[in-house]
């Protein structure tokens, strides 16, 4: 699964076997790979934000200048690098399994 190991490595599973090219040149599979990472990711995280914004509003908990003004703390920052982390390897899976074809990891 997606995620950070306990080394603090992001941690994405590579598929198995050769990845279809349904392009002719191959960067183009890796921007639509990207692309609809993306979408996805984007999808879910509006989904999310409606429905925190509906609770909000249901239940009168802020206001917007409220969420404008948080200030994270150092726990909070980490765990949104974290994630930051796990998405961006996320999106660039697709070129990160080329490289690791072409380039030996080190040991």
């Amino acid at each position: 699964m997606f995620g950070i190991n306990e080394k603090g490595q992001v941690n994405v599973p590579a598929a198995k076997g050769a990845a279809p090219q349904n392009f002719k040149d191959p960067a183009t599979d890796h921007l639509m790979s990207m692309v609809m990472e993306l979408m996805t990711e984007f999808s879910v995280m509006r989904d999310r934000l409606d429905s925190v914004e509906r609770l909000i509003e249901e239940q009168d908990l802020f206001r917007q200048a409220d969420i404008d003004a948080y200030q994270l703390s150092d726990d909070a920052a980490a765990a949104r690098a974290r994630r930051h982390e796990s998405y961006v390897a996320r999106v660039l899976k697709s070129i990160r399994d080329d490289l690791d074809q072409v380039i030996p990891k080190s040991k």
